[in-house]
């Protein structure tokens, strides 16, 4: 066998993996977890929504991805950590945070994953507010936060 026909055979075989794990039907057994927004591995302090504040809706308890249509109030326990997730869709600011119970640390993903990610991270009890604006629009996403003890 040639070296050629030994890379070829090297590419058929990635090849094939590739496509068995993609009809599998797994998300997870695709790279990039297929489009899913159901956290992948590891496990983050619980999340409970706050008693709404206003009429609108809040998160369930068991979300640990946040995205711009969730509004929140949401109530997290110090140490806690989940993401908050702005859809490619817009061209979002640097999201800013108004309170100093959360600090947001930037998500750098190797290839466009179609949104940009930020972890919200619960480092002491108080209240914080998410803001960001995007464009074409505006389009405008803000979340409050409150850190528990």
């Amino acid at each position: 066998m040639t070296r050629m026909d030994m890379c070829r055979a090297a590419v058929v075989t990635l090849i094939l993996g590739v496509a068995a794990a993609a009809c599998s039907g797994s998300p997870e057994s695709v790279p990039g977890g297929g489009g899913t927004t159901e956290p992948s591995g590891g496990s983050s302090a619980p999340v409970s929504p706050a008693p709404p504040r206003t009429s609108e809706p809040g998160p369930s308890a068991s979300t640990s991805i946040f995205t711009e249509v969730d509004s929140g109030p949401v109530t997290l326990r110090t140490g806690a950590t989940v993401q908050l997730r702005l859809s490619s869709r817009w061209r979002w600011e640097a999201p800013s945070v108004d309170g100093d119970g959360i600090v947001l640390v930037r998500v750098d993903y190797e290839s466009d994953p179609g949104f940009r990610a930020w972890e919200v991270r619960a480092v002491h009890p108080g209240d914080a507010v998410i803001r960001a604006n995007g464009r074409p629009g505006p389009r405008s996403f803000r979340m409050t936060v409150h850190v528990d003890g």
